[in-house]
């Protein structure tokens, strides 16, 4: 146990040093959860402190969720104490709206409606964002969280107590997690979404293929191209396409467009990996198909949530509430034993129909 310091010093300062001692001893498990804390006589006069400064640290303690004050029975170690039980979840209010952070954030609030406690924070863009941070991360040095999870990685924080401090897990929430101290250094590697897609395809008996991505998915229309054809494809430049979900409006000119073509210059199975373009596609071959040979689609989703559509659509993905999940057992695998290497969860995608 940490031996305290008997050297005065400003009551602001005492009262810090004698919190993060008592935090330290509560999360070190010294003092378990609903064991009773030595009375405010007993810390005063360990600490060489007034009885005011104690009282000033107990009254800290109990609101940071660290203790729970009983009257007369004293002071005890609360049953579910912030380091053990609350999360942090932080949502950069700059990222542009994005589907699968709005599905995240949905499936937070389910967590916390059944009995979680997961503290929500939307990072806003105006004056008070620089003044939230440092609240945040004052909080987190305070040991108030089992961990924290990002929607996104944001570099602003790189060198903030948010991602700075030792002792708090942390991982960006993504199909493909992993746990990191300091810069955020994720481990890329192939997505399976397209050798799932792959499979689908084959069991369907698709011939054709079109597709659309995300604009900033553009690089992986040559990869895609070559995969399809490699695996006996018909497929065309013309019918694959990145487009900006800002801008889905294309996706439906574009659905216009290749449904003019005679049959055998259009594609039979279509092909969405952005889900925000999903609506436009299904619009367009609703409004511009509905008379000829139906076209199959096959598209992401970020279950359970789904867009809206116009025609039927085979969905695949991941789930939102899975990949939370899986992010609160990695912090809490890591909380119990450290580990000097980062700890990965890969989730596999799948198809709503088998399942």
């Amino acid at each position: 146990m940490t031996q305290p310091t008997r050297r005065r010093g400003r009551p602001a300062d005492r009262r810090e040093a004698i919190y993060q001692e008592l935090v330290h001893r509560i999360v070190q498990g010294h003092y378990p959860p609903m064991q009773q804390l030595p009375t405010l006589r007993d810390i005063a006069s360990e600490f060489n402190a007034s009885s005011r400064t104690v009282q000033a640290v107990f009254k800290d303690l109990a609101e940071s969720g660290f203790t729970d004050p009983q009257g007369a029975r004293g002071t005890f170690v609360h049953e579910d104490p912030p380091h053990l039980h609350r999360h942090l979840l932080i949502h950069d209010g700059t990222e542009q709206k994005n589907r699968f952070r709005t599905a995240l954030l949905a499936e937070a609030d389910k967590l916390n409606q059944a009995g979680w406690s997961i503290e929500i924070v939307h990072l806003p863009v105006d004056s008070q964002r620089s003044s939230l941070i440092q609240e945040l991360s004052h909080r987190v040095e305070r040991q108030q969280y089992a961990g924290i999870a990002f929607t996104s990685d944001i570099k602003e924080l790189i060198h903030t107590p948010l991602y700075t401090t030792p002792s708090v897990p942390r991982v960006v929430l993504s199909p493909h997690m992993q746990t990191f101290s300091g810069p955020y250094q994720p481990d890329f590697k192939s997505s399976p979404l397209f050798n799932q897609t792959l499979h689908k395809l084959q069991q369907l008996g698709a011939r054709r293929v079109g597709a659309f991505l995300h604009a900033t998915k553009h690089k992986n229309i040559t990869q895609l191209h070559k995969g399809l054809i490699a695996h006996q494809f018909e497929t065309k430049n013309a019918w694959l396409h990145s487009i900006h979900h800002s801008m889905d409006w294309e996706a439906y000119a574009v659905m216009e467009l290749l449904l003019s073509q005679p049959p055998s210059k259009r594609p039979d199975t279509l092909l969405i990996y952005d889900d925000h373009l999903t609506e436009m596609v299904t619009k367009g071959l609703h409004d511009f198909g509905s008379k000829l040979k139906p076209i199959t689609v096959i598209s992401h989703c970020n279950f359970p949530m789904k867009p809206k559509t116009h025609t039927p659509v085979i969905w695949f993905g991941y789930n939102a509430n899975e990949i939370l999940l899986r992010a609160f057992q990695l912090i809490e695998q890591e909380r119990r034993q450290p580990s000097q290497q980062s700890r990965q969860i890969r989730l596999t995608p799948y198809f709503e129909d088998e399942r």
